[in-house]
């Protein structure tokens, strides 16, 4: 990974919001942001720190990182926008892109205030700490306003991703081109599914830090795999006790993050 001579002496944001809206020549010069990002590795980072001109999920260090994991997942090149992001599909088809922070914890939604109620502060603020990192974000289609749906499901990711699911058939018609498999796929969502996540939490739970790049890419090429061959039904779901629930939450920011980060080398 080659860096300009001045990049390793940028600053928080990686990537810097300017006036103009010249997105396409901006957008080189977030390229070096985006490298060092990847060389620190640091999947905790706090996205509120970004340049941004909405909400710090559709951040141009967000859109560059999401955009060069789809195009290392089979796409064409990307463009970053004011809100969304463009990129090119393998038959030519430009898709498009919105952002969206995928599990709340703050405690005017559902589990942040059970969490807050039942005494789980303290796994709720870690919860909090990883609000706006790379693990908890995701691009999402536009086939209706999935932000506006996913704040009436208490900002819960688990139940998006079953409405999604339920409804995606008649989206695949001309207006999302992608499966709903290979969304979850291209955007490293596959600890979403059940099957993937009980498997992979029991092997490596209070382990992730040391799985290495080399395994990340096994594992990631063995989840693709189960799904093609239509081993992964059921979206894992965050009902039951609270403490583990948000345990599983914690687990899914970290594990993911880690994993895009590792699938960017």
């Amino acid at each position: 990974m080659s860096l300009s001579d001045d990049c390793t002496n940028i600053k928080h944001p990686y990537c810097e919001q300017r006036d103009e809206r010249k997105y396409k020549e901006r957008q080189k010069s977030w390229e070096d942001g985006y490298k060092l990002y990847l060389i620190k590795e640091i999947w905790d980072y706090d996205f509120e720190k970004e340049g941004t001109v909405s909400d710090c999920e559709q951040s141009f260090l967000s859109q560059m990182i999401f955009g060069h994991l789809l195009k290392a997942q089979g796409y064409n090149d990307f463009s970053v926008n004011r809100y969304f992001m463009d990129v090119n599909g393998n038959n030519k088809k430009k898709i498009r892109f919105y952002f969206d922070v995928m599990n709340n914890p703050k405690v005017n939604h559902e589990l942040g205030k059970e969490a807050y109620n039942k005494g789980y502060e303290h796994e709720r603020k870690i919860w909090e700490a990883r609000y706006h990192t790379i693990g908890n974000f995701t691009p999402i289609p536009w086939p209706e306003n999935l932000q506006r749906k996913h704040n009436g499901f208490q900002e819960r990711w688990d139940k998006l991703l079953e409405y999604c699911k339920e409804h995606w058939i008649k989206w695949d018609e001309g207006v999302i081109d992608i499966s709903f498999n290979e969304y979850m796929k291209r955007t490293c969502q596959h600890l979403y599914f059940e099957e993937i996540f009980s498997d992979f939490r029991n092997k490596y739970d209070n382990k992730l830090d040391k799985i290495t790049q080399k395994e990340w890419e096994e594992l990631v090429q063995g989840w693709n795999n189960k799904i093609d061959e239509g081993k992964c039904i059921d979206i894992i779901n965050f009902e039951g006790d609270i403490k583990e629930i948000v345990n599983k939450i914690n687990f899914l920011i970290e594990a993911r993050g880690r994993c895009i980060i590792s699938l960017l080398w």
